[in-house]
């Protein structure tokens, strides 16, 4: 987590999130991280978290030019490619269902919409997880 808190330091300075959140972070074990997330996600579901889709165009547009490299290699970029489609699918899914939790529906309803809003939270972060995955392999083979 730390190079993406100071990525965003970096974006936003002055706020020096990584080092206020350093030492909290570095004492939790990944089960208690995921633990917290999970808990803040169904404790304020009607949050919004504005989720936005990713793209890989760099990997769209030079698609044919991995022949170059070994199988393995393009299907991890492939799987990698997989992967952000079916988040692109489920962030879409959140954000109708987070929209639909502010219709005037019956309680009934507003009940399934929520926990198919939080079910949907829970799985962008497994897909989440699964992307980081596969990136990690490329950075430290």
């Amino acid at each position: 987590m730390q190079p993406y808190l100071e990525e965003y330091d970096r974006i936003y300075p002055g706020q020096n999130f990584a080092q206020r959140n350093k030492k909290f972070l570095e004492k939790l074990n990944d089960d208690q991280f995921n633990a917290i997330s999970v808990k803040e996600i169904l404790e304020e579901p009607r949050r919004g978290h504005h989720l936005k889709a990713y793209y890989l165009p760099f990997l769209e547009s030079h698609t044919g030019a991995l022949a170059i490299f070994d199988a393995e290699f393009q299907r991890s970029l492939m799987e990698i490619r997989a992967q952000i489609s079916l988040l692109n699918d489920e962030i879409s899914q959140s954000q109708f269902y987070f929209q639909k939790s502010f219709d005037n529906i019956s309680v009934e309803n507003f009940k399934i919409i929520d926990m198919n809003l939080s079910e949907s939270y829970q799985l962008i972060g497994r897909i989440l997880g699964r992307i980081v995955d596969k990136i990690d392999k490329f950075i430290d083979p």
